[in-house]
């Protein structure tokens, strides 16, 4: 935190404030990775109003979203959505769809903990859509594996299996073998339980 500090007093200094900005934002992920959530939201409110003097959209988002994950972390799911919702928007102005794919990936998460299971699944076809736009062949597999186990959680065994089976041959033809033992794992799990009802 000090050598940000002393960055951020530099940026004051010269008036820089995207520099300013983006200082602020590290200070408070610090404080996120401590912990030390509190002193975290004050850097954060910081440089969020930095960007909005500024104009800076790009870091607007990229602070409503780690408002987002602070709130995530925190398990304060409501808060959570309510920032990455707001970064989101800004992303789809931006189009930013790099941006995009991984607050949606966020929202999809805390649907699917919410048991919002159709907000879940929509998260994640928008996802897979992008992410098929993109070239992202990683990055499908991921969102079929997030749609089989929202269905799991549902206790739908086709619709999960099918869609596991999808992202394991993703995962073979990129040659991820730490995502393909997941997959495995994750057809495993569906047969245990299919076994046990």
């Amino acid at each position: 935190v000090s050598c940000y500090e002393k960055s951020l007093k530099i940026n004051n200094d010269l008036r820089d404030l995207e520099g300013a900005g983006k200082n602020l934002n590290n200070i408070a992920n610090v404080y996120c990775s401590q912990c030390r959530w509190d002193e975290a939201i004050e850097y954060f409110v910081r440089s969020l109003k930095v960007s909005l003097d500024i104009g800076d959209r790009v870091s607007e988002a990229h602070t409503l979203g780690n408002f987002g994950a602070t709130y995530h972390e925190r398990s304060l799911l409501n808060k959570a959505v309510e920032y990455y919702e707001k970064s989101l928007l800004i992303k789809d102005e931006l189009d930013d769809h790099l941006g995009r794919v991984g607050t949606l990936n966020n929202l999809a998460v805390i649907h699917h903990q919410q048991g919002r299971w159709e907000e879940s699944i929509r998260c994640h076809q928008e996802n897979l859509e992008f992410r098929h736009q993109l070239g992202d062949r990683r990055g499908e597999g991921e969102s079929f594996t997030g749609l089989a186990n929202v269905y799991k959680s549902q206790g739908k065994w086709s619709n999960a299996l099918e869609n596991y089976q999808k992202s394991l041959e993703i995962y073979r033809e990129t040659g991820d073998r730490q995502a393909e033992a997941q997959c495995l794992y994750n057809f495993g799990a569906v047969y245990d339980v299919q076994n046990d009802c």
